[in-house]
């Protein structure tokens, strides 16, 4: 509803169940916990350069909520496209630091791509069923990582980039299926979904 400002935001962002959150029952959103691989310094510095960029209006007038502008919206639904600078967010990096050398889709060898594609089609399929975006379930370095590692736990898949408790509840069994189907050499995904 475009009525909240930066902190409760980043609340929601990184999956923390401040007194609001659970006021406006906001744990519940699909987007709760989606940015808790960043810390809240790295979430105040994107604000800003959304900001900067046109992306978000801030209205002081009514607290420092943010709105999305027209162009916030193009980029929301993937008409538009939108770069951060990447050297910004070094400083408040957090626990992000560690994973700067993670595989990304395109180093992947060939023998990961089965299980990658299942991985994303495991992911389509969930975000149609709770109707958002792709990304929401997980980003695609996450399934690159879930495809190279091949997590056998859920301990195993907590430590890949993009999985915070949050989603780890949310979706860490699914995905982890898919990776055991996968080593399993069977090819039923749906099967693995459990539903």
């Amino acid at each position: 509803g475009e009525r909240f400002g930066t902190e409760h935001i980043i609340a929601i962002l990184r999956g923390q169940s401040t007194d609001n959150v659970t006021r406006f029952h906001h744990q519940d959103l699909p987007t709760f916990g989606v940015g808790e691989d960043r810390s809240a310094q790295q979430w105040r510095t994107i604000f800003r350069q959304l900001y900067a960029a046109g992306l978000i209006n801030l209205d002081i007038a009514n607290y420092g909520r943010w709105t999305i502008t027209e162009a916030g919206w193009q980029v929301l639904r993937g008409h538009e496209s939108f770069e951060m600078r990447a050297d910004l967010l070094i400083a408040g990096k957090g626990r992000a630091t560690a994973r700067t050398a993670r595989p990304s889709e395109t180093t992947l060898p060939d023998s990961d791509a089965p299980l990658l594609e299942a991985l994303k089609q495991m992911r389509r399929t969930l975000a149609q069923e709770r109707g958002v975006p792709a990304y929401v379930i997980f980003p695609d370095r996450t399934l690159a990582e879930m495809a190279q590692i091949k997590p056998t736990t859920l301990e195993q898949l907590r430590a890949i980039h993009g999985v915070g408790e949050a989603k780890l509840e949310r979706y860490g069994d699914i995905f982890l299926r898919v990776v055991a189907e996968s080593l399993s050499g069977g090819s039923d995904q749906q099967a693995a979904v459990g539903t």
